[in-house]
């Protein structure tokens, strides 16, 4: 197989400015929300809704990622492949601070976010659709990311296993971090810092 015309770097898709500004938005939501001020987290939420909502999705997605599969070629499905265990994925999610490993973008998790719009009916934030997704939320929906694939017999274990935006983990697919010209993740410390995700609204 030939090598994709990439140079090496550290991850698919760097930190997109306009999904990162989104989050603190909904960062301030979220407290605004455990403090009982669900107006005020409203008109945080709102102005946002306009920005960054999926109008260029597959660029705010992964460009890079879907030039190098173009290059690469189809790769086989490798049987059926099952989630990740929920207790497992939590405390890969809480080792990793809620950072994707990958591109070090603040992660969302999954159960916190479908809260959020639980207690944001007002807002559009979420419906059936990718399109209809508010972007921030899509993108960094936490996964938890198999770095050595498992078809190739890579375990399902802490130590293969890292925190993954959904962004990343899209674009990485079932190929390796050599395929795929980017850094083992494994080879960076987990980013330490206050972001829980979102998990604050759960208390609700």
């Amino acid at each position: 197989m030939n090598r994709p015309p990439f140079e090496h770097q550290e991850c698919l898709q760097p930190l997109i400015p306009e999904i990162d500004a989104a989050l603190d938005r909904f960062d301030v939501a979220a407290t605004l929300l455990v403090q009982g001020d669900v107006p005020a987290a409203e008109q945080q939420i709102r102005a946002i809704e306009g920005d960054a909502v999926l109008r260029d999705f597959w660029r705010l997605k992964d460009e890079r990622g879907h030039e190098l599969r173009r290059e690469l070629g189809a790769r086989p499905a490798g049987g059926n492949r099952r989630a990740v265990p929920r207790r497992l994925s939590r405390a890969v999610f809480e080792r990793d601070g809620w950072h994707c490993r990958y591109c070090g973008i603040r992660a969302v998790d999954p159960d916190a976010l479908k809260k959020l719009v639980g207690l944001l009916p007002n807002t559009t934030l979420w419906a059936r659709t990718d399109k209809e997704r508010h972007a921030a939320l899509l993108i960094t929906r936490a996964v938890a990311d198999h770095v050595e694939p498992q078809f190739l017999g890579g375990a399902e274990d802490l130590e293969n296993l890292v925190c993954c935006c959904y962004a990343c983990n899209f674009g990485k697919m079932g190929w390796t971090c050599e395929e795929l010209c980017i850094a083992d993740p494994r080879g960076r410390p987990p980013q330490e810092d206050r972001w829980d995700g979102l998990r604050r609204v759960l208390a609700i």
